[in-house]
This record gives structure tokens, C-alpha cells and sequence, in this order.
């Protein structure tokens, strides 16, 4: 499928390609889920048990990005991010973009604005422990990833894995859980989720991720986490780092998103039928009709955009197609901005078994 643009129409896979070892990624400014594999490649997945390999670790990283939509649509610091992001991108591009523009762009990226570059900056800034926003963003969707796909998963068994798959001890992907360990033990495992959802409804979710393991740490972890707890813990976190709230709240104060938005609402319009909390905290009792609310647009690498009608469908006034597409657009072309190691999106390279 061609994303359309007014009325020039382009392969939106040129945007968004990616080497063979990058499996996927949710682009974070625009909302667009990249899948590196064709469509029917994709489809094919459940027609051999087990799936080799790379359908395997394919079906991890959709999970690790549709946490991370998931954290964009529910906590207030990511979904500004994410509005914020969107505004720097196309005040850089100055849509609409032409076929003609496009390729230029593609062939010369644009440098990034300063407003752009303090934002990204503000991501990957820490205090001397390697914490950083990002890591805490970074840190719980690699949990919830493995506590998805590996439903036998305990504390000792994650760190095996986690400290094989990323030998560095500061990566953002890692950094998280071995600090959470350390204030908490194995009570980590079940503490790592709500403590970063935590911590993302504040204007620095790093140090409220930091300070919420140090107050569990001396005043006990509640029997079970829930909204409750969730905000008894939010309350007692110091005042001089300022909540934010939820998405919701961020997006009554005017923040509003083409692609994030609308999910947004309908989480909002179900709260009766599904618990955003439930669904962030507790993979291993996540099911398909929970995670219907938030289904987004997927881009597949031979160019075919897949719009599930529950998408679609909230979009009355519009057309969900031209949105998506003009939107993906722009998240394609945020990727090269300054390129990749700059992006407010990174990449995760996946080394599979030989």
C-alpha cells in the first residue's frame, strides 16, 4: 500500500528501512509501528510451532513497541514527549511534502533544530548512575516484554538473560532493573512495572523512579500494586519534582496527537471495561481484547500499511488513511533528522542464534 500525501504518493518503507538486524521499532513522534518483515511473513507466524528464530524474536519486539505506544497513551511525560516531538519534526520539515521534497531529504537530511536537540538531549541526560528518562522508558518495556513471552520467567532467570543479551551495565535497556535490584532484591520482578509507570507521570521520571525504589525500599512494597498504591506511592514522592499525571491530563491541558490522541480517548471512553493500570503492570494477564483499545497503524516492509478498523474507526470526520499516512510520513523522515544515533527513536539490534 502507498501512503498518500496530497496528491503525491510514496513508498513509506523507503522512510522507515531499517538493516536486517533491527526487527522493528516504534517510531516515537509519529505513533507508526515499523515491522521488518513483509506482510504475509508476518501472517505466516503460527503456521509452525515453534516459529523459527526470527519470527520469534520478531514476535518480542512487537511487544516490546506496543509497550511503548502503550506508555505514550496512558503516562502524561511520554505522551508530551511524543506531542512535543511531532511539533519539533514538522516545524524542521514544514510539510506538506512533495515526492520531489522528499527524495531531497532523503538524499540530505536536515539538521536538528535546537529545540529538537533539547529534547533529545533532556532523554539521555543522568546524574553519574546511567539512569536516565529513556532507560526508565527503555528499562520496563524490555521487562515486559520478556514477562510476556517467557511465562515461567522469575527474577534470577530475567537478570541471566538480560546481562547475555545486553553485556553493558548502562544500557538503557538493562540499567533500570539492575538498579531496581539493588534497592529491592527479587521483589524487583514485581515491583519494576508500576515503579516506571510511576515515575512517568512525573516532569523527571528518572529521579522519581530512583526515589520511589528508595521509599519502597524503607517502607515496604505494598502486598499487591494497584491504582491505589500506585498513587500513595505517587504522593510521597517530593513535591520538587513535579507531577505531570496521566496522558489524559497532559491532553486536557491542549497537548493533542493525530496518531496517540484518539487512543488516548477510547482508553479513557472504556475505563469501565479495561484497566490501563492492569494492562501496564500485569503482562502475564494481558489478552487480545485488552490490548483492543490501543491497536495502531503497523507499516510492513514491503510498503503495506495496515489501518486495523478499530483505528479507523475514530476518525469520523476523516479519512484515517490520509492522517496515517501523512503522519507516517513525517515520523519516516524524523528518523533521518540528524540521523539515527540523534533521533528522539532508537533502534534495537537483535543478534540472532547462528
Amino acid at each position: 500500500m502507498l501512503g498518500q500525501y496530497g496528491d503525491q504518493q510514496m513508498k513509506l518503507s523507503e522512510c522507515f528501512r531499517v538493516p536486517d538486524s533491527v526487527l522493528g521499532y516504534l517510531e516515537w513522534c509519529s505513533g507508526i509501528l515499523y515491522v521488518n518483515a513483509t506482510y504475509e511473513e508476518f501472517k505466516s507466524i503460527g503456521q509452525s510451532s515453534p516459529p523459527p528464530p526470527r519470527l520469534r524474536y520478531l514476535l518480542q519486539t512487537i511487544s516490546h513497541e506496543t509497550y511503548h505506544f502503550a506508555q505514550a497513551v496512558t503516562t502524561g511525560f511520554f505522551f508530551r514527549l511524543v506531542c512535543q516531538a511531532l511539533k519539533c519534526v514538522s516545524e524542521i520539515l514544514q510539510p506538506p511534502l512533495d515526492a520531489d521534497r522528499i527524495e531531497r531529504l532523503l538524499a540530505s537530511p536536515p539538521k536538528m533544530s535546537d529545540a529538537y536537540t533539547d529534547l533529545v538531549v533532556a532523554l539521555d541526560k543522568h546524574s553519574g548512575d546511567h539512569l536516565t528518562d529513556r532507560a526508565v522508558i527503555e528499562s520496563s518495556a524490555m521487562f515486559f516484554e520478556y514477562r510476556t513471552h517467557f511465562p515461567n520467567l522469575t527474577h534470577n532467570y530475567y537478570l541471566y538473560l538480560l546481562r547475555k543479551e545486553m553485556p553493558a551495565m548502562t544500557s538503557e535497556y538493562r540499567i533500570g532493573y539492575e538498579l531496581a535490584t539493588g534497592f529491592l532484591g527479587d521483589r524487583a520482578f514485581d515491583s519494576i512495572l508500576p515503579v516506571a509507570f510511576t515515575a512517568l507521570c512525573f516532569e523527571r521520571p528518572r529521579d522519581a523512579f530512583r526515589e520511589a525504589l528508595a521509599l519502597l525500599q524503607r517502607d515496604g512494597i505494598p502486598g499487591e500494586w494497584s491504582l491505589r498504591t500506585i498513587q500513595q506511592v505517587a504522593q510521597s514522592l517530593s513535591r520538587s519534582n513535579r507531577p505531570i499525571g496521566s496522558a489524559i491530563q497532559v491532553m486536557e491541558t491542549g497537548a493533542w496527537h493525530p496518531i496517540y490522541s484518539p487512543v488516548v480517548m477510547a482508553l479513557n471512553d472504556n475505563a469501565d471495561r479495561v484497566n490501563p493500570i492492569e494492562m501496564m503492570i500485569r503482562p502475564e494477564q494481558n489478552t487480545v481484547d485488552r490490548y483492543l483499545p490501543i491497536v495502531r497503524p503497523t507499516l510492513f516492509r514491503n510498503g503495506v500499511l495496515h489501518i486495523p478498523s478499530a483505528f479507523s474507526d475514530r476518525y469520523p470526520k476523516a479519512s484515517a488513511s490520509d492522517v496515517v499516512s501523512a503522519i507516517a510520513i513525517l515520523g519516516g523522515m524524523a528518523m533521518r533528522i540528524g540521523g539515527r544515533d540523534e533521533s528522539i527513536s532508537r533502534h534495537r539490534v537483535i543478534r540472532l542464534p547462528a
